[in-house]
């Protein structure tokens, strides 16, 4: 007569739960990559909407840019950024006047996410009349040119 077998052997369980753990730790990883490009999405979107301000601050100033960290205070006193709604998504710091720096040379790696650079025109930075923004993003540095 034959004995009948039942159940699992404990390395036929010891695999199963093995590759159960490799496949929870991939969705742990997928996970967190996500959350952080999505983050790095809506640094990217705050970016659009901060240039926004900026040529609406130069066409209410005869086409002047913001020249220097003062005229960046008024534009953000004179309303043309919801200050409450522009914060790092990750930190919950509002961009102004945090992280907002007039300067004339470009944000460099590595830099704190979140970090935003307005960066004007190299040949009359008195009077500039073209200018990018740089925004720290965990993934690197975005450049967004109007």
């Amino acid at each position: 007569m034959k004995k009948i077998r039942q159940g699992f052997t404990l390395i036929e369980l010891m695999i199963v739960l093995a590759i159960a753990g490799l496949i929870i730790s991939l969705v742990f990883v997928a996970a967190s990559a996500a959350q952080r490009n999505g983050r790095d999405t809506t640094r990217r979107t705050d970016t659009q909407k901060i240039s926004t301000a900026f040529e609406q601050f130069a066409s209410n100033n005869n086409g002047r840019l913001p020249k220097d960290n003062a005229d960046v205070v008024t534009l953000v006193s004179g309303g043309y950024v919801d200050t409450a709604k522009l914060k790092d998504p990750s930190s919950g710091v509002p961009y102004f006047p945090n992280a907002l720096a007039y300067q004339t040379t470009p944000l460099s790696a590595p830099c704190t996410p979140g970090t935003l650079g307005y960066i004007v025109d190299q040949k009359d930075p008195a009077q500039p009349t073209t200018y990018y923004l740089q925004m720290c993003l965990e993934s690197g540095i975005f450049t967004f040119r109007p």
